[in-house]
């Protein structure tokens, strides 16, 4: 629809929408205003308050998005796009993948954000046929280049145990970045391909706590006890800040080599740098000293 058919939002009105921290009940009232002023078709205000909305951690403010989602006569991709993100971001999957299906059928094209979208929810369900639907469909709208969609696809197929179809991703990946390569390694490693994971793993141009705690839980998950604390101390020589993988992977590991003086060392240190919520854990040992609980 063409400027002419709509009356836009005032910039104060958009202003408003600017501020951090509305209530659901302060954007009720905006949309209201909207309304009585003829001025919520326009698109960009539309947007707007769907995407406070949508994005909101309010109870039902999904709904509010939708709600008005349905009735708006103005859609844009971008608004498509928000609707799907809200929908992976608060565990409804399925709900992004009929915003994508009516987006196709109202004459509304998918970009790289709409890809990286379904595919997360692809994850969510574990749905490797979707995903193979919606790579196809990724090649035929030209979008397979961009690098977040690549790293969707290598995240799917890695998480679903198709390591080629990861790998063959990685491979013409152009814009590898540590999640790039965490995907991966974790792929391998669930699926008992350690030396592959340990290879790419030391390969790793830049490593970050998420991917050394990955490698660290990964050695775990698969009793490699003694090359996960290996990892664990590297981390520490290497500088980069423990977290919660890291530290409760190496716990398992000292839990299962029967490690005390390396538990109550990592327990020590969790106190000392008063980690928020690390978990509780307790394992089977019968010195109490690697039990954490939450610390405040």
């Amino acid at each position: 629809m063409s400027a002419s058919k709509y009356l836009k939002a005032s910039k104060k009105t958009i202003s408003l929408l600017d501020q951090k921290g509305l209530t659901i009940s302060q954007l009720k009232q905006i949309q209201s205003h909207l309304t009585v002023t003829a001025t919520l078709k326009d698109p960009y205000a539309a947007a707007k308050i769907i995407s406070l909305y949508a994005h909101s951690n309010a109870k039902s403010s999904l709904f509010y998005a939708e709600r008005l989602f349905i009735c708006l006569q103005n859609k844009s991709t971008f608004i498509w796009n928000t609707m799907m993100q809200a929908s992976v971001e608060k565990n409804q999957p399925i709900t992004a993948f009929s915003l994508y299906k009516h987006m196709l059928e109202s004459n509304y094209l998918p970009n790289n954000f709409t890809f990286s979208f379904v595919i997360r929810a692809c994850i969510d369900v574990f749905n490797l046929e979707m995903g193979l639907c919606f790579h196809g469909q990724i090649v035929k709208f030209g979008w397979e280049s961009y690098d977040f969609v690549q790293n969707g696809l290598i995240h799917l197929y890695a998480n679903c145990g198709f390591m080629d179809l990861s790998r063959k991703m990685f491979d013409i990946s152009t814009k590898r970045d540590v999640f790039t390569w965490t995907c991966l390694i974790s792929g391998y490693l669930k699926f008992g391909q350690v030396l592959i994971a340990r290879e790419l793993f030391d390969r790793m141009p830049e490593k970050n706590p998420v991917s050394w705690g990955a490698m660290i839980a990964g050695y775990v998950q698969i009793g490699f006890f003694k090359e996960a604390l290996e990892v664990f101390y590297d981390m520490q020589v290497s500088g980069v800040r423990l977290n919660h993988a890291s530290i409760v992977g190496a716990l398992t590991a000292c839990a299962f080599l029967g490690a005390l003086d390396q538990g109550r060392w990592i327990h020590a240190y969790v106190k000392r740098h008063r980690y928020s919520k690390t978990g509780c854990y307790k394992p089977n040992c019968r010195d109490s000293c690697f039990s954490i609980d939450f610390l405040a």
